[in-house]
């Protein structure tokens, strides 16, 4: 036996979010969904959209814990932009900012 799986159709195959659904050829299953519900991979929620109540993937929240991590104080009236750009200008956000690496 050369170790090749055997794949009859319809087949059922499990997304993720507890969906399932039976598809007529491989072509037809979505990315993601798998044979077998323990092999679904579930997606990464998407970053929050930049606007008002975030900014560059992160959410006001996250960025005024950073910045009062670091002692920074918060203004009312700063947007999620100008509070995102000065977290990043203190190294308040990993990720950004100076490289600890020399």
């Amino acid at each position: 036996m050369s170790g090749k799986q055997i794949q009859h159709w319809p087949a059922w195959y499990f997304g993720p979010g507890g969906q399932s659904a039976v598809f007529h050829r491989i072509e037809d299953v979505p990315v993601g969904w798998a044979s077998e519900p323990e092999k679904v991979v579930e997606p990464d929620a998407a970053p929050p959209p930049d606007g008002p109540d975030a900014w560059a993937g992160h959410t006001v929240e996250s960025i005024i814990h950073s910045l009062r991590k670091f002692g920074e104080p918060i203004r009312a009236y700063d947007s999620p932009r100008k509070m995102f750009e000065r977290a990043v200008a203190i190294g308040a956000l990993p990720g950004y900012g100076k490289s600890d690496t020399k």
